[in-house]
């Protein structure tokens, strides 16, 4: 079943979670001087780590963000802004998350071209018409 962009916690995480949201809820961004957050700080960056060698990644190449929205926006204009030389067109398709295409959309501030490629019935990309507004 589809959550919405929500979900039920599983109860694991939930405990492994619990003392961050009653004991340990310090902001770790905001770099306090107090025990709680320091702990909070370390908490995070062992979890950067953790998520870091699941996907054989280095820790400082991860990046945690408050939800979908942000992460999309992060990622794409993070690609689009770190690969400015090399061209100023975005291919995309219609049917990407609302997210995505505001993200898009919004590049065309900084002179970025935005192409749509098509899709099908069922939402699939013909390889060729990539190929075609590829330039």
């Amino acid at each position: 079943m589809d959550h919405a962009a929500t979900t039920p916690v599983d109860k694991r995480v939930f405990e492994k979670m619990k003392p961050y949201f009653t004991e340990l809820f310090a902001n770790p961004a905001t770099r306090w001087t107090s025990s709680i957050s320091k702990k909070v700080d370390e908490a995070v960056e062992e979890a950067r780590k953790n998520v870091a060698a699941l996907i054989n990644a280095l820790p400082e190449e991860i990046v945690f963000t408050s939800g979908g929205t942000e992460s999309d926006n992060t990622a794409l204009k993070g690609v689009v802004f770190a690969n400015k030389d090399k061209g100023n067109e975005i291919i995309t398709t219609q049917v990407e998350h609302e997210a995505v295409l505001k993200a898009a959309e919004s590049l065309q501030d900084f002179d970025f071209v935005i192409k749509y490629v098509p899709v099908d019935r069922e939402g699939f990309v013909d390889p060729d018409d990539v190929k075609k507004l590829i330039t």
